[in-house]
């Protein structure tokens, strides 16, 4: 489907994402989100959120004086990331998702939206080193200044080497003991669709920050009919559904769209184990790439994702200097010692 097309027929936002707010919008064959401030949002709309709040929340793992030490740092930069009005900006290829499908065309024509947008920083999201080397150069080239984000997990599955991980064999027989069972979304009654919902924010706004994207059962069910997502609920022999997982095929790539389970159930049925096995069998069987997204590092490494930088790519040379500073400070500080942190405990 047509990102115009995609646009045009969504209903309400908040019944969609009920944590967000944004203009939508389109641009070429990118979706494009409008914002002017919108601090409390969602952070796939939020630039502040994404390395202010989001990032705090997240420092955990991090030992206690840097832990400390970078909370503090990052209270003072919100304040001034507010002032600066960091997030009045319009972002391309924002299909509300943490990760998004990139087609490997440039945007050509983007100097339009600075015309249009004359006070907005432009922004493009999800690109990586693994699959859009050439776009974040050809970005860099333009003037746009690349921003680290993430470490997201790339599988291959054209050659399917994570299929001999030792902690992936370990799944697979876990995952074929007979316990659970599969239900395809095509199977799918009215109520099934909430349950997608409840246990995919169950795990990322219950375990993880509220500052993801609050998904409602309808934005689950147009994903699937309209866009062509898999999506597949784990079921126990009563039909209760346990565990919820997914993936997307745009531009000859598999993304990793949606997973969650219930969180108070014995550990030892290894829910989250089986949901990811069954999306790299995927990767296997289709031949394809896998992006994992971000999230459970150890996990992934261990089953052979390949830890991958991601960025955003944006453009502020049209923007006064208070309005840039937020994003030259930020490429300041996100040198060569934090991305090392980064890699660490991500």
């Amino acid at each position: 489907m047509r990102a115009d097309d995609w646009i045009q027929g969504l209903p309400e936002l908040s019944r969609l994402v009920s944590n967000l707010r944004t203009r939508l919008d389109c641009f070429e064959q990118w979706p494009i989100t409008i914002n002017e401030g919108e601090y409390d949002n969602a952070y796939t709309a939020s630039f502040y959120n994404t390395y202010i709040t989001y990032l705090a929340k997240e420092l955990g793992p991090l030992p206690g004086p840097a832990r400390l030490g970078l909370r503090a740092l990052l209270k003072l930069l919100g304040a001034g990331f507010r002032f600066c009005q960091v997030n009045k900006m319009v972002q391309l290829n924002n299909w509300l998702l943490s990760t998004n499908p990139v087609p490997p065309e440039f945007p050509q024509r983007w100097p339009q939206l600075v015309q249009r947008f004359p006070g907005h920083a432009l922004v493009f999201r999800s690109l990586n080193e693994g699959f859009h080397q050439p776009l974040l150069e050809r970005f860099a080239s333009e003037g746009w200044q690349l921003l680290p984000s993430r470490l997201i997990y790339r599988f291959d599955g054209r050659k399917a080497d994570f299929l001999r991980k030792h902690d992936l064999r370990r799944d697979r027989r876990l995952l074929e003991d007979g316990r659970f069972q599969w239900l395809g979304h095509e199977l799918f009654e009215a109520g099934h669709w909430g349950q997608v919902s409840e246990l995919y924010n169950e795990l990322y706004r219950g375990k993880y920050p509220t500052e993801n994207p609050a998904f409602t059962g309808e934005f689950f069910k147009l994903c699937a009919e309209r866009l062509g997502w898999r999506i597949l609920l784990l079921q126990d022999s009563a039909g209760q559904s346990l565990g919820v997982t997914g993936w997307w095929l745009r531009h000859q790539q598999l993304i990793g769209t949606v997973v969650g389970y219930r969180l108070g159930l014995p550990r030892e049925w290894g829910l989250y184990r089986r949901l990811m096995t069954r999306v790299l069998l995927e990767a296997a069987e289709q031949g394809r790439w896998l992006n994992m997204s971000s999230g459970a590092g150890a996990f992934k490494r261990s089953r052979g994702g390949l830890a991958t930088m991601e960025y955003m790519a944006i453009y502020h040379r049209h923007l006064s200097p208070i309005r840039r500073l937020p994003f030259l400070l930020l490429g300041r500080l996100l040198g060569p010692w934090a991305m090392a942190l980064l890699r660490r405990y991500a």
